[in-house]
Protein backbone atom coordinates (compact mmCIF):
# COMPACT_ATOMS: atom_id res chain seq x y z
CA UNK A 1 0.00 0.00 0.00
CA UNK A 2 1.73 3.56 -1.09
CA UNK A 3 2.21 5.43 2.11
CA UNK A 4 -0.31 8.51 2.53
CA UNK A 5 2.75 10.82 3.04
CA UNK A 6 3.75 10.08 -0.82
CA UNK A 7 0.23 11.66 -1.88
CA UNK A 8 2.01 15.11 -1.99
CA UNK A 9 -0.12 16.75 -4.52
CA UNK A 10 -3.35 16.62 -7.25
CA UNK A 11 -4.32 17.72 -10.60
CA UNK A 12 -7.82 19.05 -10.68
CA UNK A 13 -9.96 17.53 -13.78
CA UNK A 14 -10.33 19.67 -16.74
CA UNK A 15 -7.76 22.09 -15.11
CA UNK A 16 -4.22 22.69 -15.20
CA UNK A 17 -4.20 23.63 -11.30
CA UNK A 18 -1.66 21.68 -9.02
CA UNK A 19 -3.15 21.32 -5.56
CA UNK A 20 -0.43 20.92 -2.91
CA UNK A 21 -2.68 21.44 -0.17
CA UNK A 22 -2.89 18.39 2.24
CA UNK A 23 -6.62 19.31 3.23
CA UNK A 24 -7.53 20.21 0.36
CA UNK A 25 -6.27 17.14 -1.50
CA UNK A 26 -8.67 15.15 1.31
CA UNK A 27 -11.37 17.13 0.69
CA UNK A 28 -10.58 15.97 -3.61
CA UNK A 29 -10.71 12.68 -2.52
CA UNK A 30 -13.36 12.42 -0.63
CA UNK A 31 -15.70 13.92 -3.35
CA UNK A 32 -14.27 11.30 -5.63
CA UNK A 33 -15.01 8.46 -3.45
CA UNK A 34 -18.23 9.72 -3.04
CA UNK A 35 -19.10 10.91 -6.52
CA UNK A 36 -18.77 6.63 -7.51
CA UNK A 37 -22.17 6.24 -5.11
CA UNK A 38 -24.76 5.02 -6.54
CA UNK A 39 -28.69 5.50 -5.53
CA UNK A 40 -31.13 2.67 -6.23
CA UNK A 41 -34.62 4.45 -7.56
CA UNK A 42 -35.80 1.66 -9.16
CA UNK A 43 -39.65 0.82 -7.94
CA UNK A 44 -39.56 -2.46 -9.19
CA UNK A 45 -36.70 -5.46 -7.89
CA UNK A 46 -35.71 -7.90 -10.37
CA UNK A 47 -36.68 -11.24 -10.45
CA UNK A 48 -34.55 -13.72 -8.21
CA UNK A 49 -35.04 -17.60 -7.17
CA UNK A 50 -34.38 -19.36 -3.80
CA UNK A 51 -31.37 -21.22 -3.90
CA UNK A 52 -31.52 -22.72 -1.40
CA UNK A 53 -33.97 -24.30 1.39
CA UNK A 54 -31.65 -24.24 4.32
CA UNK A 55 -31.78 -21.97 6.58
CA UNK A 56 -29.26 -18.96 8.20
CA UNK A 57 -29.84 -16.72 10.83
CA UNK A 58 -27.75 -17.56 14.24
CA UNK A 59 -25.35 -15.81 16.35
CA UNK A 60 -22.98 -17.61 18.54
CA UNK A 61 -22.29 -15.30 21.93
CA UNK A 62 -19.09 -17.87 22.50
CA UNK A 63 -17.74 -17.02 19.05
CA UNK A 64 -18.05 -13.10 19.45
CA UNK A 65 -15.85 -13.96 23.31
CA UNK A 66 -13.34 -15.91 21.03
CA UNK A 67 -12.81 -13.20 18.39
CA UNK A 68 -12.63 -10.59 21.12
CA UNK A 69 -9.96 -12.68 23.08
CA UNK A 70 -7.68 -13.22 19.97
CA UNK A 71 -7.69 -9.58 18.92
CA UNK A 72 -4.43 -7.84 18.35
CA UNK A 73 -4.05 -4.65 20.89
CA UNK A 74 -1.21 -3.91 18.86
CA UNK A 75 -3.42 -2.70 15.95
CA UNK A 76 -4.61 0.77 14.92
CA UNK A 77 -7.12 2.61 16.85
CA UNK A 78 -10.01 3.33 14.44
CA UNK A 79 -11.88 6.84 14.57
CA UNK A 80 -13.74 5.64 17.76
CA UNK A 81 -10.82 6.26 19.60
CA UNK A 82 -11.14 2.97 21.39
CA UNK A 83 -7.52 0.98 21.98
CA UNK A 84 -7.74 -2.35 21.17
CA UNK A 85 -6.47 -3.23 24.62
CA UNK A 86 -9.81 -1.75 26.31
CA UNK A 87 -12.05 -4.07 23.95
CA UNK A 88 -9.85 -7.13 24.52
CA UNK A 89 -10.14 -6.33 28.90
CA UNK A 90 -13.51 -5.59 29.01
CA UNK A 91 -15.48 -6.22 25.90
CA UNK A 92 -17.45 -2.54 25.69
CA UNK A 93 -19.06 -2.18 21.71
CA UNK A 94 -19.01 1.53 21.24
CA UNK A 95 -21.84 3.28 18.68
CA UNK A 96 -18.91 4.60 16.37
CA UNK A 97 -18.19 1.16 15.17
CA UNK A 98 -20.11 1.94 11.55
CA UNK A 99 -17.45 4.69 10.96
CA UNK A 100 -14.62 4.47 8.91
CA UNK A 101 -11.57 6.29 7.94
CA UNK A 102 -10.32 5.71 4.32
CA UNK A 103 -6.61 5.25 3.26
CA UNK A 104 -6.99 6.30 -0.45
CA UNK A 105 -4.94 3.15 -2.64
CA UNK A 106 -3.00 4.63 -5.97
CA UNK A 107 -4.39 1.81 -8.21
CA UNK A 108 -1.78 2.75 -11.46
CA UNK A 109 -2.30 5.61 -13.77
CA UNK A 110 -1.15 9.30 -12.78
CA UNK A 111 -0.70 9.83 -9.02
CA UNK A 112 -2.28 13.64 -9.67
CA UNK A 113 -5.90 12.11 -11.10
CA UNK A 114 -7.94 11.65 -8.14
CA UNK A 115 -9.80 8.84 -10.14
CA UNK A 116 -6.88 6.64 -9.64
CA UNK A 117 -7.35 6.09 -6.18
CA UNK A 118 -9.76 3.66 -4.47
CA UNK A 119 -10.91 3.81 -1.01
CA UNK A 120 -9.47 1.63 1.74
CA UNK A 121 -11.53 1.20 4.91
CA UNK A 122 -10.15 1.46 8.47
CA UNK A 123 -13.04 0.76 10.83
CA UNK A 124 -13.13 0.37 14.61
CA UNK A 125 -11.75 -2.38 15.92
CA UNK A 126 -15.04 -3.37 17.33
CA UNK A 127 -16.64 -3.62 13.72
CA UNK A 128 -13.87 -5.85 12.77
CA UNK A 129 -14.59 -8.51 15.46
CA UNK A 130 -18.45 -8.41 14.28
CA UNK A 131 -17.50 -8.30 10.54
CA UNK A 132 -14.78 -11.01 11.23
CA UNK A 133 -17.78 -13.57 12.54
CA UNK A 134 -20.30 -12.80 10.57
CA UNK A 135 -18.20 -13.49 7.71
CA UNK A 136 -17.02 -16.53 8.63
CA UNK A 137 -20.75 -17.55 9.94
CA UNK A 138 -22.34 -16.63 6.08
CA UNK A 139 -19.44 -18.16 4.36
CA UNK A 140 -19.89 -21.57 5.79
CA UNK A 141 -23.67 -21.34 5.29
CA UNK A 142 -22.60 -20.61 1.65
CA UNK A 143 -19.78 -23.16 1.61
CA UNK A 144 -21.66 -26.24 3.04
CA UNK A 145 -25.19 -25.67 0.84
CA UNK A 146 -22.93 -25.14 -2.45
CA UNK A 147 -24.60 -21.73 -3.08
CA UNK A 148 -21.10 -20.21 -5.13
CA UNK A 149 -20.52 -20.71 -8.52
CA UNK A 150 -17.27 -22.61 -9.50
CA UNK A 151 -16.52 -22.71 -12.96
CA UNK A 152 -13.83 -24.42 -15.32
CA UNK A 153 -12.94 -24.64 -18.90
CA UNK A 154 -10.49 -27.30 -20.38
CA UNK A 155 -11.15 -26.30 -23.75
CA UNK A 156 -7.22 -24.95 -24.43
CA UNK A 157 -5.85 -28.43 -23.26
CA UNK A 158 -7.67 -29.97 -26.12
CA UNK A 159 -6.52 -27.54 -28.41
CA UNK A 160 -9.07 -25.69 -29.52
CA UNK A 161 -9.54 -22.11 -30.29
CA UNK A 162 -10.51 -19.89 -27.46
CA UNK A 163 -11.95 -16.32 -27.19
CA UNK A 164 -11.40 -15.32 -24.40
CA UNK A 165 -13.53 -11.50 -23.04
CA UNK A 166 -12.11 -9.71 -19.58
CA UNK A 167 -15.12 -7.68 -18.42
CA UNK A 168 -14.44 -4.95 -15.47
CA UNK A 169 -16.85 -3.51 -13.19
CA UNK A 170 -16.62 0.44 -12.97
CA UNK A 171 -16.42 1.08 -9.44
CA UNK A 172 -17.93 -2.86 -8.29
CA UNK A 173 -17.59 -2.27 -5.00
CA UNK A 174 -18.90 1.15 -4.45
CA UNK A 175 -21.66 0.61 -6.69
CA UNK A 176 -23.67 -2.36 -4.88
CA UNK A 177 -26.72 -1.32 -4.16
CA UNK A 178 -27.81 -1.95 -0.75
CA UNK A 179 -31.61 -2.93 -1.67
CA UNK A 180 -31.09 -5.06 -3.83
CA UNK A 181 -27.89 -6.90 -1.72
CA UNK A 182 -30.08 -7.66 1.27
CA UNK A 183 -32.93 -8.62 -1.31
CA UNK A 184 -31.06 -11.18 -2.67
CA UNK A 185 -29.50 -12.64 0.47
CA UNK A 186 -33.48 -13.91 1.85
CA UNK A 187 -33.19 -16.05 -1.46
CA UNK A 188 -29.38 -17.83 -0.56
CA UNK A 189 -31.40 -18.37 2.51
CA UNK A 190 -30.13 -16.27 5.19
CA UNK A 191 -32.43 -14.99 7.46
CA UNK A 192 -34.51 -12.01 8.56
CA UNK A 193 -32.51 -11.51 12.05
CA UNK A 194 -28.70 -12.16 9.87
CA UNK A 195 -29.91 -9.58 7.19
CA UNK A 196 -31.62 -6.80 9.48
CA UNK A 197 -27.86 -6.74 10.87
CA UNK A 198 -26.06 -6.64 7.35
CA UNK A 199 -28.79 -3.60 6.95
CA UNK A 200 -27.83 -1.33 9.90
CA UNK A 201 -24.43 -2.67 8.80
CA UNK A 202 -24.82 -1.18 5.72
CA UNK A 203 -27.20 1.56 6.14
CA UNK A 204 -25.97 5.44 8.01
CA UNK A 205 -22.48 4.85 7.30
CA UNK A 206 -20.31 7.78 7.49
CA UNK A 207 -16.44 7.62 5.70
CA UNK A 208 -13.68 10.37 5.59
CA UNK A 209 -9.48 10.60 4.19
CA UNK A 210 -6.95 10.72 6.21
CA UNK A 211 -3.95 12.06 4.93
CA UNK A 212 -1.44 11.55 8.07
CA UNK A 213 -2.46 14.02 10.66
CA UNK A 214 -5.06 15.62 7.97
CA UNK A 215 -8.67 14.73 8.03
CA UNK A 216 -11.56 15.41 5.55
CA UNK A 217 -14.76 16.03 7.12
CA UNK A 218 -17.62 12.90 7.11
CA UNK A 219 -19.68 12.13 3.89
CA UNK A 220 -22.34 9.74 3.71
CA UNK A 221 -21.82 6.14 2.43
CA UNK A 222 -25.01 5.65 -0.01
CA UNK A 223 -24.19 2.41 -1.49
CA UNK A 224 -21.43 0.35 -1.80
CA UNK A 225 -19.61 -2.68 0.54
CA UNK A 226 -16.73 -1.62 2.35
CA UNK A 227 -13.10 -2.26 1.18
CA UNK A 228 -10.32 -3.21 3.42
CA UNK A 229 -12.89 -5.63 5.53
CA UNK A 230 -13.18 -9.18 5.30
CA UNK A 231 -16.49 -8.83 4.34
CA UNK A 232 -17.00 -6.56 1.81
CA UNK A 233 -15.45 -9.30 -1.06
CA UNK A 234 -18.18 -11.60 -0.01
CA UNK A 235 -21.08 -9.92 -0.15
CA UNK A 236 -19.61 -8.64 -3.60
CA UNK A 237 -19.79 -12.15 -4.57
CA UNK A 238 -23.53 -12.86 -3.00
CA UNK A 239 -24.22 -9.85 -4.89
CA UNK A 240 -23.12 -11.27 -8.19
CA UNK A 241 -22.69 -14.95 -8.20
CA UNK A 242 -25.91 -15.48 -10.38
CA UNK A 243 -24.77 -13.84 -13.15
CA UNK A 244 -21.46 -15.90 -12.90
CA UNK A 245 -24.15 -18.75 -12.97
CA UNK A 246 -25.48 -17.61 -16.37
CA UNK A 247 -22.46 -18.42 -18.53
CA UNK A 248 -21.11 -20.78 -15.29
CA UNK A 249 -19.68 -23.32 -17.80
CA UNK A 250 -17.80 -20.62 -19.67
CA UNK A 251 -16.23 -18.11 -16.98
CA UNK A 252 -13.70 -17.25 -14.39
CA UNK A 253 -14.14 -14.51 -12.01
CA UNK A 254 -11.85 -13.13 -9.11
CA UNK A 255 -14.01 -10.23 -7.64
CA UNK A 256 -14.86 -7.20 -9.94
CA UNK A 257 -12.96 -9.10 -13.06
CA UNK A 258 -14.85 -11.59 -14.74
CA UNK A 259 -13.40 -13.96 -17.80
CA UNK A 260 -16.23 -14.69 -20.53
CA UNK A 261 -14.31 -17.98 -22.43
CA UNK A 262 -15.86 -19.58 -25.68
CA UNK A 263 -14.84 -22.11 -28.15
CA UNK A 264 -14.54 -20.46 -31.56
CA UNK A 265 -16.11 -23.56 -33.00
CA UNK A 266 -19.21 -23.24 -30.31
CA UNK A 267 -20.59 -20.24 -32.53
CA UNK A 268 -19.92 -16.53 -32.60
CA UNK A 269 -23.87 -16.14 -31.58
CA UNK A 270 -23.01 -18.10 -28.19
CA UNK A 271 -20.45 -15.67 -27.03
CA UNK A 272 -22.71 -12.86 -28.01
CA UNK A 273 -25.46 -13.99 -26.06
CA UNK A 274 -23.15 -14.55 -23.25
CA UNK A 275 -21.81 -10.46 -23.77
CA UNK A 276 -26.06 -9.66 -23.97
CA UNK A 277 -26.51 -11.86 -20.74
CA UNK A 278 -23.82 -9.93 -18.19
CA UNK A 279 -25.20 -6.66 -20.10
CA UNK A 280 -28.77 -7.22 -18.80
CA UNK A 281 -27.37 -8.40 -15.64
CA UNK A 282 -25.98 -5.16 -14.77
CA UNK A 283 -28.72 -2.96 -15.82
CA UNK A 284 -30.85 -4.57 -13.65
CA UNK A 285 -28.71 -5.06 -10.80
CA UNK A 286 -27.17 -1.24 -11.04
CA UNK A 287 -23.76 -2.20 -11.96
CA UNK A 288 -21.85 0.03 -14.77
CA UNK A 289 -19.27 -1.87 -16.76
CA UNK A 290 -15.91 -0.26 -17.15
CA UNK A 291 -15.79 -0.02 -20.88
CA UNK A 292 -12.38 0.78 -21.35
CA UNK A 293 -11.24 -2.22 -19.11
CA UNK A 294 -13.05 -4.84 -21.19
CA UNK A 295 -10.78 -6.37 -23.69
CA UNK A 296 -10.78 -9.53 -25.77
CA UNK A 297 -8.07 -12.11 -26.11
CA UNK A 298 -7.70 -14.74 -28.90
CA UNK A 299 -6.15 -17.80 -27.96
CA UNK A 300 -4.68 -21.04 -30.02
CA UNK A 301 -2.81 -21.16 -33.22
CA UNK A 302 -6.09 -22.37 -35.07
CA UNK A 303 -7.02 -19.50 -34.19
CA UNK A 304 -8.18 -17.16 -37.32
CA UNK A 305 -7.68 -13.90 -35.04
CA UNK A 306 -4.42 -15.13 -33.51
CA UNK A 307 -1.94 -12.84 -33.52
Amino acid sequence: MVSMSTIKSLKIENDNKIITDLFEISIILNNQFKSVFSIDNSSKLPNFDYKTEAKCDLFNLEKILEKIKKLDPTKAIGPDKIHGVVLKNCGEIPELWKYANVTPLHKGGSKLSPKNYRPVSLSCISCKIFVSLVNDFMLKHLLDNNLISNSQHEALANGYPIDIIYTNFAKAFDKVSHRKLLFKLKYYGFGDMLIKWIKSYLSGGKQRVVLGETISEWVDVESGVPQGLVLGPLLFIIYINDMLEIISNSCEAYADDTKILSIVFDSIIKLQNYLDNVCKWSKDWSAELNVDKCKIIHIGNNNTKFD
